[in-house]
């Protein structure tokens, strides 16, 4: 157990190589020691570690072995989270359906079990789900549900993304100025948080509004500082965020043509 908790700090840290040696070593362990709880653990932490390194598949296989342990345990608790991971691999891989079954099973459980923390992620990356699939009204009760929460829970770390999401629902509406005000204020957020990718998806927002406003030439220079702050922090671009930066980025192109 010593070696899987000091992994997880060396994941933290961004050590992924090292991370990964260690949790595949305590895995090796816990299957020849027969500790299945202890097995289930180390393959969930595994699974994070895959995810950060963009090893969709291998993450899958690990979250998937962890949540068939934890199912053969009887562990209530311990399904929670690989099962909430399996939704969130099945996103980035852009398998809306799985990746919604998955979510709301989850979100289920983590209802009966009052885990309001859990029911804020299962919430928004569901209200992300609707978001690309082009619900944006299911979106958008999807994350008031969510941004209740958090403000029930006082300033929940999720909250700046369940702003940030908002921002591109009011965006989506016409409403520039409710959108503006959401993504300056989650962006101050991510900035406490020092969430250079948090920071990146915001000023990806501003510059839908620059370029709904037809501000052309704002809205070019947010989508460079959004670049220029992605590539910093070496972060994925998740998938409803990669299609509104993608409609924000030609309705640039095409006010610059038509200057």
């Amino acid at each position: 157990y010593t070696t899987t908790f000091l992994a997880t700090v060396k994941s933290r840290l961004s050590d992924l190589a090292s991370a990964r040696v260690m949790l595949e070593q305590s895995a090796v362990q816990f299957r020849a020691a027969g500790d299945r709880w202890g097995l289930a653990l180390a393959l969930d932490f595994l699974g994070d570690t895959l995810r950060r390194s963009d090893d969709f598949t291998a993450a899958e296989a690990a979250y998937r072995e962890s949540l068939e342990l934890f199912r053969a345990l009887g562990d209530q608790w311990g399904i929670l989270v690989p099962l909430l991971d399996l939704g969130v691999v099945a996103y980035l891989l852009e398998d809306f359906g799985q990746a919604k079954s998955l979510l709301e099973e989850g979100l289920v459980i983590e209802r009966e079990a009052g885990e309001k923390w859990l029911t804020i992620l299962s919430i928004n990356y569901l209200g992300e789900v609707a978001r690309c699939e082009g619900d944006y009204e299911r979106a958008e009760g999807l994350y008031q549900e969510a941004m209740t929460l958090c403000r029930k829970l006082g300033r929940h770390v999720s909250m700046p993304y369940v702003m940030h999401n908002l921002g591109h629902v009011a965006l989506h509406r016409g409403d520039d100025q409710q959108a503006s005000a959401l993504f300056k204020e989650s962006l101050e957020l991510f900035r406490s948080q020092g969430s250079r990718q948090g920071m990146a998806d915001c000023l990806g927002g501003l510059a839908g509004v620059a370029g709904a406003q037809g501000q052309a030439k704002a809205a070019a220079q947010l989508l460079g500082a959004v670049d220029a702050t992605r590539g910093e922090s070496g972060a994925l671009r998740w998938p409803a965020d990669r299609l509104e930066y993608e409609h924000h980025l030609a309705r640039s192109r095409a006010l610059l043509d038509d200057a």
